[in-house]
């Protein structure tokens, strides 16, 4: 009687989408945050990041997800291009890429604006202000 229950609690958590997945978008140990940028979205279920530098940003199985890409990025300083995508049941929306001159330290949102029902519009401005940081 309990194998069922633990099983289908197990289940649960996984498909929930309690939270978002992140993505390292750069190869070798994990670094410290003052060493890194950190790219993450306005709204983690509708706003996803499908690529980094021509990379799809997948780095778990997408049936251990909520959606099909992660909601935050770490890429190392530097020249980047990101690929957001709105995400729902139905379809994604790709609106091209949005680069970007990321610092050491920083922390940059993708943020979004859906015109109509499948047009939808990105930019990235730094988290702590409202200057952009895309060129």
């Amino acid at each position: 009687m309990r194998a069922p229950l633990i099983a289908f609690a197990l289940i649960s958590m996984l498909s929930s989408g309690c939270g978002t997945y992140h993505y390292t978008a750069y190869d070798g140990p994990t670094l410290p945050a003052s060493e890194i940028a950190t790219i993450d979205t306005d709204s983690w279920r509708d706003v996803q990041i499908a690529y980094v530098d021509g990379k799809k940003a997948l780095n778990v199985p997408v049936f251990l997800i909520a959606g099909k890409w992660p909601g935050i990025v770490y890429v190392k300083p530097g020249h980047h291009e990101i690929v957001p995508c709105f995400h729902t049941p139905y379809y994604e929306l790709y609106n091209g890429a949005l680069e970007i001159e990321a610092q050491a330290g920083r922390t940059y949102t993708v943020k979004h604006k859906l015109e109509e029902p499948k047009k939808v519009f990105f930019w990235i401005e730094e988290s702590k202000s409202t200057e952009q940081a895309i060129k």
